[in-house]
């Protein structure tokens, strides 16, 4: 690698409203939110940290200072975290412009504070620096919300069921790799994945990194239950 792990910044998104999750009697922002006795920021930055990541901005908006405030006793005291307030309404990509000072004009990773995926992520990062790419998205195949029946031909009779498989749609579960250049593709008042990635996509520089394995995205209280659930059980031995 022409960069070295420890000095490649890794951005967390964590200053949305979490509307779909919120609670009038918890006033937690949902990267504080806890699974099994752990905040969800602290899962993310953990998952960063087992693969050699120890630079970590976090942008923040939505009740920045609970965030800002919060002891992150979980961490790697050799860690560095710095906070960047960018207002309560920005949008996505006005969020990562206001880091552009922070990451040196070099390749950052970016995630988001409520989702947690063993992604490869030193195999993703050796990927994209050797391409020539702006920026790489990694990818799992989509999981069902809902049970799936399959009917016989011309007939109402059952012939298969299977509760919420896993689709052949490969889906975009919010790890990012990006390079300086894409800056100049932001705007301030769009969003990151319906504006952003669809100007790299046109320019043919947004690339895929296929992960197989297990992620969980946490944008209700039930997604929060059930991920604690399967940590309680020890489903994911990754987290």
């Amino acid at each position: 690698m022409k960069e070295s792990i420890q000095e490649i910044p890794v951005v967390i998104l964590a200053g949305g409203l979490g509307l779909r999750i919120a609670s009038g009697e918890d006033t937690r922002p949902k990267a504080l939110l806890e699974a099994d006795g752990i905040s969800l920021i602290e899962r993310v930055i953990h998952l960063y940290e087992k693969n050699g990541f120890s630079n970590f901005i976090i942008c923040v908006g939505h009740e920045a200072d609970q965030i800002i405030n919060h002891h992150f006793s979980h961490l790697n005291p050799n860690s560095s975290l710095i906070f960047v307030d960018s207002g309560v309404e920005t949008n996505t990509s006005g969020r990562l412009l206001s880091i552009k000072n922070f990451v040196k004009q070099g390749v950052f990773m970016c995630t988001y504070a409520d989702g947690l995926a063993n992604v490869d992520l030193p195999r993703m990062l050796r990927n994209h620096l050797n391409s020539n790419i702006l920026a790489t998205v990694a990818v799992g195949k989509e999981r069902s919300q809902y049970g799936v029946i399959e009917l016989l031909d011309s007939t109402n009779l059952v012939s298969d069921f299977k509760e919420k498989p896993v689709t052949d749609n490969w889906i975009n579960i919010g790890f990012f790799i990006f390079s300086p250049e894409v800056f100049t593709l932001l705007n301030p008042d769009q969003q990151l994945e319906p504006d952003l990635l669809p100007k790299l996509i046109e320019i043919g520089k947004l690339a895929a990194h296929r992960h197989e394995g297990s992620y969980y995205t946490v944008d209700t209280r039930k997604d929060l239950a059930n991920l604690e659930t399967d940590i309680q059980k020890g489903i994911p031995d990754w987290i």
